[in-house]
């Protein structure tokens, strides 16, 4: 806790911080007669890591998990682990109003030289679990790539496995073949060879890909997700192809919603993307036998697990997911490098490739209109002039071109024909072959 006093003698905040939920940082404490940090909910009270005691307390905490075989942590909100030593107020943006968290650019509260040292201190801790398998540390932060990938490693000492890359959260209408094409490259281009990427389609913070995509859209993106190189994180649902659903204010449980009252919730509230996973046509959708903390989607009854996976299903998006990770485990989606094959304003696609291993083309058309690309005549150095189908977005309209996409079909690779919301994945041949 931190007192002021103003001009006037009276108590003041310590300075102008801003909770990122909007309004002061700073909560009064009547007990303790002092103000306390939260960089979040008045309910989560920030813990000084500036602090040795307390950073002994936390180590402590996850050396008892690591002691029970945990295979890992998933640091929140690393970005604002520490704030500046000074409590120096902080500069306006240029951005929002008085009382909104982007009013202020936030140069004491995120991304400090402590909060990068804290990482590397865990994961000195975690490596010494690792004997057996590696323990992996996972961060959270929304900050530009440089600062995100500084969690890597920082001053020559190794940080997290995986610094949360949420570049794909921005997969929206509209963004089509050459948006989708920089949401990759401005990864893929921040990264050191050394270090292993990952990608985040969806979480619980963001409106889910059927939402702000569109139904039809997602298979095309998930199988962006699984054939990108490195990690893939899926959000629970979104191999189902769930999307937001409705929640009155009466039902809301998020305080980022509640808080802005009746009027704004909606504006606020991730509530709608936090629903039950939909596993049967069960009551609850087979969640719970208990009354779930969110309402189930109105159509789960359908949009299921259980029903995507009946025989006679069909093509349904989880026959398409499980295809597609069932593919990652050949060595050129396992290891290969990528290679940026065509973009247009429709078509994003690109090569993965590991050496002595077959090669793929992926080719999705993320835009609104129909487009027809001649890979091999385009570029016959990367692309062969056949290639053998391994996967596809199954939603051909007719019946003509599901058997041109024919799985372990041989194709040609000129003249490519797709549709918005198509894709598919091509082994190429060898030009020998």
């Amino acid at each position: 806790g931190k007192a002021a006093r103003g001009s006037d003698g009276n108590l003041g905040v310590p300075n102008n911080w801003l909770s990122v939920y909007a309004d002061s940082a700073w909560q009064w404490d009547e007990t303790r007669k002092q103000y306390y940090l939260h960089q979040y909910l008045t309910e989560q009270p920030d813990l000084n890591l500036r602090n040795p005691d307390v950073v002994a307390e936390l180590d402590a905490a996850m050396k008892f998990w690591l002691e029970q075989g945990v295979d890992g942590f998933r640091v929140d909100s690393a970005a604002n682990l520490i704030e500046c030593e000074n409590f120096e107020d902080e500069e306006p943006s240029g951005e929002g109003t008085e009382k909104e968290y982007k009013y202020l650019a936030h140069d004491c509260t995120t991304f400090q030289t402590g909060s990068y040292e804290l990482i590397t201190h865990w994961r000195e801790l975690l490596d010494q679990y690792s004997k057996d398998g590696t323990k992996v540390l996972m961060v959270e932060s929304y900050g530009n790539a440089n600062q995100t990938t500084s969690f890597f490693e920082y001053n020559d000492m190794p940080g997290a496995h995986l610094p949360l890359n949420y570049n794909l959260v921005n997969l929206k209408k509209g963004c089509e073949g050459h948006c989708v094409h920089d949401l990759v490259s401005n990864w893929v281009g921040s990264m050191d060879s050394g270090y292993w990427p990952n990608w985040v389609l969806g979480n619980h913070d963001h409106s889910r890909v059927a939402t702000r995509l569109g139904e039809e859209f997602v298979n095309a993106a998930n199988m962006l997700l699984t054939t990108l190189p490195g990690t893939a994180f899926t959000y629970y649902g979104e191999e189902i192809g769930m999307y937001d659903v409705d929640i009155s204010f009466e039902q809301a449980q998020d305080p980022l919603g509640k808080d802005k009252g009746a009027s704004k919730y909606k504006d606020y509230s991730r509530d709608p993307q936090r629903t039950p996973m939909q596993w049967s046509d069960e009551a609850n959708a087979g969640f719970t036998t208990a009354t779930p903390w969110l309402p189930v989607a109105s159509d789960y009854d359908e949009r299921n697990v259980a029903a995507q996976k009946a025989t006679g299903a069909g093509e349904s998006n989880l026959n398409v997911y499980s295809t597609l990770t069932r593919l990652r485990q050949e060595p050129s989606f396992q290891w290969g490098g990528m290679h940026f094959a065509i973009t247009t304003d429709n078509m994003f696609s690109y090569v993965r490739k590991a050496d002595g291993f077959p090669a793929y083309l992926v080719a999705i058309n993320f835009g609104s209109q129909a487009t027809t690309v001649s890979f091999h005549s385009s570029q016959s150095e990367l692309v062969p002039a056949l290639g053998r189908v391994r996967a596809t977005t199954a939603n051909f309209p007719g019946p003509t071109q599901a058997e041109d996409f024919e799985i372990g079909r041989e194709i040609s690779l000129d003249h490519i024909h797709l549709r918005p919301a198509e894709g598919i994945v091509v082994e190429l041949q060898p030009a020998s072959e």
